[in-house]
């Protein structure tokens, strides 16, 4: 009988440690062991409620997750196409995300600061793939609303990063790697490092990526601790704000970028806004026509002619022949005419006006606020830094202005258009990317 009293006795402080335990962490959602997937499913429940046969439904399309709720993926989970899952900090400081197996985001995910430490954040220890939106907004208070990574994030979708009023908040952390194969957007807050990339570890860049600075010094730029490389064919826009150093890149590590349009720098208001501040290694030069550098380009079989007036002998108008050109513009508002055959053209500095003629060409426009117009056949137009105009008449064509507040028409086939947030709406698009 005392043995079997005992037992009880243990049975019943055991219960009662778990039902403690368990409302202490009644707010906190654990991934099961089966692999679970947010998703608009049938079988009810909503977006905080534990899963259930490995599948956390929603009954609407958005799962707004509110009121300190922290969900720690120790599996798998995914985030459908159509569903948005909302995160949100509150006073106590909670509203996150912490992943320690892998997440796949193929919907929309919007992370907001509240007004406590580390309130609307992500943090990821294992494996992060984003396939569509994540939004981070910083909030009150310090670290709120944003990303913070210690082990692997590819982002080949969209993120926008806008700062707030706490200190980094907004913001991403780097501690891991981190590889962007899309459009990031960084907007500077109304304080010190928000909206901002603070990078510790490993980032690699191969799209594009866009800095604006804020009202407070080192808001919504870069500050590079270790090893940032801004890879081949991707720009990083680089715009100054009223505060100091805001909209900048502060390197105190090693960073490496293209020497052509690889980074670009606008200065702002502010006292050393939008500027580099530190060393900056050139190298890598960009790609081009078929992922090719200038040098590879130069030496390639498949043209017949290079026509080379990067010294601007050849004046400032010229023309193109009937075979396959690369051409090489100068630094000056060069008017080029180009013929037929398959085409290479790069615009360099200046204002260009660039007409490819027939053939299949593929057109850079480079620096410079250029007009570009395509041909008769499959184009891919591409304007790089400035105001671009381009136009791609018939055919298949590909336009992408690049930063600058961009004009395109398609033209009269089924084209496809990528813009970004200043770009007014394109015509003559059947496909609008942005």
């Amino acid at each position: 009988m005392t043995a079997n009293k005992t037992i009880l006795m243990i049975s019943i402080i055991a219960l009662a440690t778990i039902l403690t335990i368990s409302s202490l962490v009644d707010q906190q959602v654990y991934s099961a062991a089966p692999d679970y997937v947010i998703s608009n499913g049938v079988n009810g429940g909503d977006c905080t409620s534990a899963p259930f046969n490995g599948i956390w439904n929603g009954s609407t399309k958005t799962c707004s997750v509110e009121n300190n709720v922290t969900i720690f993926s120790t599996e798998t989970l995914t985030i459908d196409d159509g569903i948005t899952l909302s995160l949100r900090g509150d006073s106590l400081g909670l509203g996150q995300l912490i992943n320690f197996g892998i997440i796949t985001n193929n919907g929309d995910m919007i992370f907001v600061g509240g007004n406590n430490f580390n309130s609307g954040m992500l943090e990821n220890t294992g494996i992060f793939n984003n396939n569509n939106k994540i939004r981070f907004v910083g909030g009150d208070d310090v670290f709120t609303g944003r990303l913070l990574n210690i082990g692997i994030f590819n982002n080949d979708g969209e993120m926008r990063i806008i700062g707030g009023v706490g200190d980094s908040s907004g913001s991403i952390e780097n501690e891991g790697l981190f590889i962007n194969n899309n459009n990031m957007i960084f907007v500077g807050g109304n304080n010190f490092n928000s909206g901002s990339l603070i990078n510790k570890d490993t980032f690699t860049n191969n799209e594009n990526m866009r800095f604006t600075g804020g009202t407070v010094t080192t808001s919504g730029g870069v500050l590079n601790l270790d090893t940032f490389t801004n890879n081949c064919g991707a720009i990083v826009e680089m715009n100054g704000g009223v505060g100091f150093s805001s909209g900048s890149l502060i390197n105190n590590g090693i960073a490496t970028s293209s020497p052509i349009e690889g980074i670009i720098f606008n200065p702002g208001l502010g006292v050393d806004s939008g500027i580099l501040l530190g060393s900056l290694i050139q190298e890598g030069p960009k790609c081009f026509c078929n992922d090719q550098t200038v040098d590879e380009l130069l030496v390639n079989p498949f043209f017949d002619s290079v026509i080379d007036n990067r010294d601007g002998s050849l004046g400032i108008i010229f023309d193109g022949t009937n075979g396959n050109d690369l051409i090489l513009g100068s630094s000056m508002a060069d008017t080029i005419n180009e013929k037929k055959g398959s085409d290479c053209i790069l615009g360099g500095k200046g204002n260009d006006v660039i007409d490819g003629g027939k053939g299949r060409d593929q057109i850079y426009g480079m620096q410079g606020n250029d007009m570009i117009r395509g041909g008769s056949q499959f184009d891919k137009l591409f304007g790089g830094s400035g105001d671009d105009t381009l136009a791609g008449n018939k055919g298949k064509d590909t336009l992408q202005g690049g930063p600058g507040i961009d004009s395109m028409n398609g033209g009269g086939s089924r084209d496809r258009c990528i813009v970004d947030a200043d770009d007014p709406m394109p015509i003559n698009c059947e496909s609008i990317v942005s």
